[in-house]
């Protein structure tokens, strides 16, 4: 018994050691594994973002074109849905107002309106006043026909009379100068020189107040050829011939007056055409696509109430595509404009881009022209942008992913980006692929262990049944032996006792 408890005793302190050398090995295991993961989590940590040529921090964006709406009013029809192919002029929306305000319509039509009935009756005035002096000239060419006819008559009179005081001063002349010789000769009184003398002198005034109402009435003649007349026995004519000027510069007025109303009318209907167009365009405003593109998403709905420029959809063009990536600002030398890259979109499709711009930072006006805003950078990083060879979009269901895959344009997927020829990848993509190994690795042995411990339990199957017979039969035997040797070690157990 003593033998036995010593091969206890030494296999127990066996067992302890061994224990504690194994502790001992899993305690500088671990310690080794803390001490790797710290010194790789330190190096992918700083180092990568520094001089990384691959970034998962890139977003499939495309410039946007806002379609609002022109009017206030309320929506009728909205055609697209998120997704939809448009090409260009494509009716999107109508948009009706039936609170116009026809104010503005009102009053200048009722100004065209005054305006048209000033002009006409102005021209009926002017048809008036030129059937008056019509009329009034008829009168006035018949009586100025009437005063000539009695001006040449008097003329003609007034001719003779003057040549009978002609013929009066020739004689009175002749017999002056009888006289004159007769006093002369002493033969006749001075007196009757005196009074041939008289005589001469009323003969020839007799003459040339003859001469002068011929010329008189001559003048007279004249100015009833040019339409004026003087005199008091023309005195009627003179008055129709005034009136007949009155009524002549009166039309010329309204005719001046009616040049400038029509003016004013022209220019009023071009107004009321105007107006009547805007309150069309404002009760009723269809909304075209204004070029071909891709509704990223419709921000209004049927029968909603709208304000003039709010937007009604957002359309990309997904030809105009590009990838915004964020970098170290120490690879901006690498990216340059120009440089090749690759898109990995996470599966096989994998598309090659060229690098249009570099950004160093982005404002709100700026991510108004695009479709998703550029993500947020960090310090000292800037934006990379690719424009790809092929636009970028989704596969249709069903389909292999492939660059020129037709489907809906992949506005706001999160790609990674790499430039050809690098050869640091980025801290995710480093750690995303380990894990993507280490699932690949558990899955693999997991696979092994399930179908080790298949076969294990197929093997129990199968020896379970012999196993456990010849478990009954050993503990049948052993069981018969405790019945025979029982009484034996009782009756030895109480002798040891006595």
């Amino acid at each position: 018994m003593s033998l036995t408890a010593d091969r206890t005793t030494t296999h127990s302190l066996t067992k302890r050691s061994l224990a504690t050398r194994v502790a001992s090995l899993t305690k500088r295991a671990l310690a080794l594994t803390v001490a790797t993961v710290l010194a790789m989590l330190v190096l992918t940590s700083a180092l990568p973002p520094l001089v990384a040529d691959q970034s998962d921090r890139a977003i499939v964006n495309a410039p946007v074109t806002l379609i609002t709406s022109p009017i206030a009013g309320d929506v009728k029809s909205l055609t697209p849905r998120a997704g939809e192919r448009l090409a260009a002029n494509t009716p999107i929306a109508e948009v009706v107002n039936s609170r116009i305000d026809r104010s503005t319509l009102v009053v200048l039509e009722g100004e065209l309106s005054d305006t048209s009935a000033k002009i006409y009756a102005i021209r009926a005035k002017i048809g008036s006043d030129d059937r008056y002096v019509a009329a009034i000239s008829a009168v006035i060419a018949a009586m100025k026909t009437a005063v000539e006819a009695r001006y040449a008559q008097q003329i003609a009179e007034l001719q003779g009379e003057v040549s009978a005081a002609s013929a009066a001063v020739q004689e009175k002349k002749s017999l002056l100068a009888r006289q004159d010789s007769m006093v002369a000769r002493h033969v006749a009184s001075p007196m009757m020189a005196q009074v041939a003398t008289e005589q001469y002198a009323g003969a020839e005034s007799l003459e040339q107040g003859t001469e002068a109402k011929l010329e008189e009435k001559r003048a007279e003649l004249a100015s009833a050829h040019d339409s004026i007349f003087v005199g008091d026995d023309v005195q009627q004519v003179a008055i129709l011939v005034q009136k007949k000027r009155d009524m002549e510069l009166d039309s010329q007025k309204l005719a001046i007056e009616e040049d400038q109303l029509s003016a004013v009318l022209k220019t009023q209907t071009t107004l009321v055409k105007a107006e009547r167009s805007r309150v069309a365009t404002l009760e009723r405003s269809t909304v075209q696509a204004p070029g071909a593109g891709e509704v990223l998403f419709v921000s209004a709905s049927v029968d909603r109430h709208v304000n003039a420029g709010d937007t009604l959809a957002r359309l990309v063009d997904c030809d105009e595509s590009f990838v915004a990536g964020i970098f170290s600002y120490r690879q901006g030398v690498n990216f340059a404009p120009g440089t090749r890259v690759s898109i990995d979109r996470g599966g096989a499709d994998i598309v090659s881009g060229s690098v249009m711009a570099v950004l160093p930072k982005t404002s709100d006006k700026v991510d108004e022209d695009y479709a998703l805003p550029l993500p947020q950078t960090e310090r000292r990083e800037l934006y990379v942008l690719v424009r790809p060879d092929h636009p970028l979009r989704r596969p249709q269901s069903g389909a292999t992913p492939s660059p020129g895959t037709a489907g809906p344009c992949d506005i706001g997927a999160w790609v990674t980006v790499s430039r050809d020829g690098g050869w640091m990848p980025s801290t995710s993509v480093f750690w995303r692929r380990a894990a993507d190994d280490v699932q690949a690795s558990a899955a693999w042995t997991w696979h092994g262990l399930e179908a080790a411990s298949n076969g294990t339990w197929r093997q129990v199957e199968v020896d379970a049944p012999v196993a456990w017979q010849w478990l009954e039969t050993a503990s049948s035997a052993t069981w018969h032996e405790i019945e025979t040797d029982a009484p034996l070690a009782w009756r030895g157990l109480e002798e040891a006792a006595r």
